[in-house]
């Protein structure tokens, strides 16, 4: 399992293990292992592997997704700070 930590992540959140992550599994993850994450990750599929990324509140909230992923026999690959995803490209709300 590959970690790294980055103390300069934008946005609110300071320190390793909140902000952004990128969590990359073996495999192509079905609806059991997902259903837990629905709302907190998005999820992008490779023929060989699923990705969720979404935020991580605090270090506790990313031990529990680890603990709950490895707990159902998931392997993670990796795990790391991931950048903010962009917002979505359209017109700008009026100020």
């Amino acid at each position: 399992m590959d970690q790294t930590h980055d103390d300069a992540l934008p946005g609110p959140d300071v320190g390793p293990g909140t902000g952004p992550y990128r969590i990359e599994l073996a495999g192509r993850a079905g609806r059991r292992v997902l259903a837990p994450f629905e709302g907190d990750f998005a999820v992008e599929r490779t023929p060989d592997r699923t990705i969720l990324r979404g935020r991580v509140r605090d270090p506790a909230h990313l031990h529990g997704v680890v603990a709950r992923l490895t707990s159902m026999g998931v392997a993670i690959i990796s795990f790391a700070p991931d950048q903010p995803l962009p917002p979505p490209e359209g017109p700008v709300a009026a100020r």
